[in-house]
């Protein structure tokens, strides 16, 4: 099946603050940096400015997330669902799975962890590919077999 998707990142720049994932080398410790940005639409409102557009599906760059509480993530994806559009992709911005600091490489891999499931709340009908990564870095959360 063939649909149209965008990419939060094409709207960059109306999307509010940008919260920016970055390793602190003398903390030992992911952190983030808020770049602050005008709101012009939030988060909740672009599935439906994009099923306006005729798209079907979107894809949203970690920073854009002003929230990842259960909460916030209920109503985004209650907002897809009412405007009929499919949330495609995360795209996680961050992360060194190959690092040869294994301190930074643990913190990197339970973020990107974090993530997958972060995409298993906002859509649950992952194809079976995405929910066996995710479930093989659940069980071995440190490496993954293209890299040990």
């Amino acid at each position: 099946m063939r649909y149209l998707s965008l990419t939060s990142w094409s709207l960059n720049r109306i999307l509010g603050p940008l919260h920016w994932t970055k390793w602190d080398q003398h903390k030992k410790e992911i952190v983030t940096s808020v770049i602050e940005q005008p709101e012009i639409h939030s988060l909740l409102d672009l599935p439906f400015l994009l099923a306006k557009k005729g798209y079907q599906a979107m894809e949203i760059i970690h920073p854009h997330f002003p929230s990842t509480d259960t909460e916030y993530l209920k109503e985004l994806r209650k907002a897809t669902e009412k405007a009929g559009i499919r949330f495609y992709n995360l795209l996680i911005d961050y992360g060194d799975i190959t690092n040869e600091d294994p301190i930074r490489r643990k913190h990197d891999m339970e973020f990107i962890k974090a993530g997958l499931i972060l995409r298993l709340r906002l859509e649950p009908s992952m194809s079976v590919s995405s929910v066996e990564m995710h479930n093989q870095i659940i069980r071995r959360p440190y490496s993954l077999p293209l890299f040990s």
